[in-house]
């Protein structure tokens, strides 16, 4: 998978963490390297990496890269830390945690509830019949 047209180094780095990389790398490539480029069709890398943390990654891993990367799926980088038992997170990061999750649902509730708005004022948009 090609990545825009990233440096050939850049590319094989990628690749490497996806293959054998640690969670700490994937965070690190995925915070130094591509979220600061703000290109969405990032999301897919961004996904992969991602993955790569939840699979290899410790949970500090996971809370690190829910705290860097904007568009982060908290939710499931929270299940797979708890999953772990936390492990390796004291009271304060395990508290920070839970804010970030509950921060990205009311954030995902509200945009539910933007698109359902959306959805009902398309609703009443329909043209009217000409008179006869």
């Amino acid at each position: 998978m090609s990545i825009l047209n990233l440096i050939p180094l850049t590319q094989i780095e990628f690749e490497r963490i996806l293959k054998e990389g640690t969670g700490k790398e994937a965070v690190e490539f995925a915070s130094c390297c591509l979220e600061p480029m703000e290109i969405k069709s990032l999301s897919t890398p961004l996904k992969d990496l991602q993955a790569r943390v939840l699979a290899v990654g410790t949970a500090a891993d996971m809370l690190q890269f829910a705290k860097v990367i904007p568009s982060a799926d908290v939710e499931a980088l929270h299940a797979a830390a708890q999953a772990k038992g936390f492990y390796g997170l004291d009271e304060q990061r395990r508290a920070e945690f839970d804010a970030l999750l509950a921060e990205y649902r009311a954030q995902r509730q509200q945009q539910t509830a933007q698109a359902e708005v959306e959805v009902t004022d398309d609703a009443g948009a329909w043209p009217e019949a000409p008179a006869a």
